[in-house]
């Protein structure tokens, strides 16, 4: 265990009063042979909620522009004869692509903030000055979309700038937040703990983490119904409002988590492990007989430890071995992103061939999200339990598995739909297709198994690359943007069900072997 990690994993050494949250010195540890006991979760610190509140804001923000992006560029402005909301009226490839390239950019920069915090800022410093730069976004795009602009170059310049800006910015805070929720629970042994009602139980730091990342999780879904607001203010009234709205909730944001400055737990910057890693890699590959146990001190020579100026120990090389395990299964993420992005490009276009009476076309956005945090909620607190009572333990990557699973049917369902529609002729009169519930046992799992497979030095590195694999499938959706538009958008359909299916074949085959029972949910495991 690194030195980094030593710290992590010790109690808080501060004997400031968390708000819920006792403190060292009012609790008693327990062995891990007590077992007579009942097991709760702990309360959450408020700076938690904070986190969590922030991470609603950055999700209403981020899908409230995006969900109203494609009729914004693929519509021109509505007219007598149509009142499709739209402005520039650049066609569905062009919306596809943009809308994707919106996405990829807002997830490929997350280690760029990742580095910052672990090397230079820490995660607050890191998340308010990236937050300011997120916040200009949405500014710039309400100023190029009011009405005496519309019909110059002003709304795709401002969209342009809008998206870099946004890019950068979530780069900076999407890559902390969830690291920063985790870490504002200061505990990480069992302790004992006798409620009003003179019960005595054990708090379990895991089942505590557990249910910050469920809260984080549902308060973050339900920051992504931001588009049933955005996309009937598009269709009834204008697109600079719905911006600005989003606008207003970057604001909040940072004004809420500058105002609890006072109570986030702040973790100084211990040095970038990327650059580290990165330099591990190097000396492995240049010692291929023993690999990653040729960069270790012990295996190294005085010459070598001074030409790589090591600063790292035995254990950061098996920790970065863990570290690598845990984002292995990274690799296959993407292709389940990359059918996930059609909800938010291609299957809008589709929502326009068919009647929606008084709905916007692109209220797919806000469906997903919606069904996510119901089902959600229900695996979590019926669905799961009654499993578990009836002996039935899902294992990490079969949770994941079936989250490909109800992708691969989304995808097949979604290709019916499209052929129907050629073969109805003008009316167009098929019911509006819903993908749901593929997100709860893939999306929350797999960040899950990444927080604990992960050694708690490289927590903020592997959880941003979790989050990067969103933006390298959104750019394996720009793969299909060519061939998103009529005729061709049924057979797109049916390659996102192919891929989807195969790729979660492959991964319940090639990483049952390394699962998580949730008993044994840990770095240490």
């Amino acid at each position: 265990m690194t030195k980094h990690e030593r710290e992590l994993k010790s109690p808080n050494k501060s004997e400031e009063k968390i708000e819920g949250i006792p403190t060292k010195n009012d609790i008693t540890y327990i062995d891990d042979n007590v077992t007579n006991l009942r097991t709760v979760t702990d309360e959450i610190p408020t700076s938690c909620r904070v986190v969590i509140f922030c991470e609603f804001c950055d999700r209403f923000t981020l899908f409230g522009i995006m969900a109203i992006l494609q009729n914004y560029i693929q519509f021109p402005l509505p007219t007598a004869h149509s009142q499709q909301p739209g402005v520039m009226g650049k066609g569905e490839n062009v919306a596809t692509a943009l809308t994707l390239f919106f996405i990829f950019i807002t997830y490929s920069t997350l280690m760029i903030g990742a580095v910052i915090a672990d090397a230079y800022w820490g995660k607050y410093k890191t998340i308010v000055v990236f937050g300011i730069i997120y916040a200009l976004g949405p500014l710039i795009l309400t100023a190029t979309s009011i009405p005496p602009v519309l019909n110059t170059n002003a709304p795709f310049i401002g969209l342009i700038i809008t998206i870099l800006l946004i890019g950068l910015g979530r780069g900076g805070v999407k890559s902390n937040y969830t690291v920063a929720a985790a870490e504002q629970y200061p505990y990480k042994k069992p302790y004992l703990k006798t409620l009003k009602t003179g019960e005595k139980v054990i708090v379990d730091p895991e089942l505590t983490i557990q249910s910050i990342f469920n809260l984080l999780y549902v308060v973050t879904n339900f920051g992504m119904l931001s588009p049933f607001i955005t996309t009937t203010i598009e269709k009834y009234h204008s697109y600079w409002l719905a911006y600005l709205i989003c606008f207003v909730f970057s604001v909040l944001s940072n004004l809420i988590f500058y105002l609890k400055n006072k109570d986030f737990k702040k973790i100084p910057p211990n040095g970038s492990i990327l650059i580290d890693s990165l330099k591990v890699f190097r000396i492995a590959l240049t010692g291929r007989a023993r690999g990653l146990n040729s960069a270790k001190p012990s295996n190294m020579t005085p010459i070598q430890l001074n030409q790589y100026h090591v600063k790292w120990d035995d254990d950061f090389v098996d920790d970065l071995r863990k570290g690598l395990q845990a984002c292995s299964l990274f690799l296959f993420i993407p292709i389940y992103w990359a059918a996930y992005s059609q909800s938010t490009t291609n299957m809008i276009s589709q929502g326009a061939t068919m009647r929606s009476g008084k709905m916007s076309n692109d209220l797919m956005t806000d469906i997903v999200p919606l069904a996510a945090s119901l089902i959600s909620i229900v695996v979590d607190k019926i669905l799961y339990p009654t499993l578990l009572k009836c002996g039935v333990s899902l294992l990490q990557t079969t949770k994941i598995f079936i989250g490909f699973v109800c992708m691969a049917l989304a995808m097949a369902y979604v290709a019916v739909l499209q052929w129907f529609i050629y073969k109805t002729g003008p009316c167009y009169q098929h019911t509006l297709c819903i993908i749901d519930g593929k997100m709860v046992p893939n999306d929350i799992t797999a960040l899950e198994y990444a927080y604990h497979k992960a050694p708690t030095s490289m927590e903020s590195m592997v959880t941003a690359l979790f989050f990067t694999t969103d933006g390298v499938g959104s750019a394996l959706g720009l793969l299909v943007v060519p061939f998103s538009h009529d005729p061709y958008t049924f057979y797109v359909y049916i390659v996102m069900a192919a891929l989807t299916s195969i790729t979660g074949l492959l991964l319940i085959i090639l990483f049952r072997k390394y699962d998580l029972k949730p008993s044994s949910l840990s770095g240490n495991s």
